[in-house]
């Protein structure tokens, strides 16, 4: 252990006001050679998290889904036209005449279903195609939006970065006020000379190293935090994507759907 533990990486989170970057930062680094490193990682990561929160309105209230997730737009502004469904079901025009409304409820549920088969397809896709996928939901009052809840959210990932961050920000702390570890993490081989002289105490430079690699450790688990959340941003990009070239060519593969249940079955 690197001795007492000054400030924690929660109080640390709360302090930047919950994703927000801001010059905070620099309060806590640049007290150990490297740091300029850890500081362009939790921008980063800090930069990340907010691009996604904002883009794919992240878990905001009223859509009745328990899991944390990302949100995308995925109503349909088209509609289908009641003479071609006619055609294609093999109503005549004298039906259309005579029950019009009739007909244009049938077409509306035989849309329904065609849009719930839609989405059950994509949801088993993306499913079976992301690896950090958790759930598949659909919210919102009109129902339109596509709910993605991650195996690890952003809490999560908050969490798990608290213990390796704890650390480094201990060490920075214990480094700041120790000039002699200061001295040794900027030329280490030097300081190992010194302490064969026996001017340097050898757990002096036992504290630097695991000052280091806490350092380290906290350094890998913000990229690796930044690389995951990249890979969803990556994968979100593919679903809207998807949405939209659904939304261009819905109607005609309803169409053809219905041809192929009233005709070809």
């Amino acid at each position: 252990m690197l001795g007492k533990r000054l400030k924690t990486f929660s109080t640390f989170i709360l302090e930047r006001a919950d994703w927000d970057f801001a010059d905070h930062y620099k309060k806590y680094l640049g007290k150990m050679p490297g740091d300029e490193t850890m500081f362009s990682a939790i921008k980063d990561l800090d930069e990340t998290v907010n691009r996604l929160e904002d883009k794919y309105w992240y878990n905001r209230e009223g859509r009745d889904f328990r899991y944390p997730h990302y949100a995308l737009d995925m109503k349909i502004h088209e509609w289908p036209d009641l003479d071609e469904w006619a055609k294609l079901t093999g109503h005549s025009a004298e039906e259309l005449e005579d029950d019009r409304s009739g007909l244009e409820d049938s077409m509306y549920r035989d849309w329904g279903t065609f849009m719930e088969e839609t989405y059950e397809d994509y949801s088993e896709h993306y499913a079976d195609s992301f690896s950090w996928l958790r759930q598949v939901g659909v919210g919102g009052k009109s129902g339109g939006w596509l709910l993605l809840a991650p195996n690890t959210d952003h809490s999560d990932i908050e969490r798990n970065l608290e213990e390796a961050m704890d650390k480094y920000l201990t060490a920075a702390d214990l480094v700041e006020n120790n000039p002699d570890l200061t001295r040794i993490l900027k030329n280490e081989e030097e300081a190992e000379e010194l302490a064969d002289l026996g001017i340097l105490d050898q757990e002096q430079i036992d504290l630097a190293r695991e000052a280091v690699e806490a350092q380290d450790e906290a350094l890998g688990s913000t990229l690796s935090a930044v690389r995951e959340l990249e890979e969803i941003e990556e994968d979100l990009e593919m679903v809207v994507s998807d949405i939209q070239k659904f939304r261009e060519t819905c109607k005609q593969k309803f169409y053809e759907w219905v041809d192929y249940r009233y005709n070809q079955q």
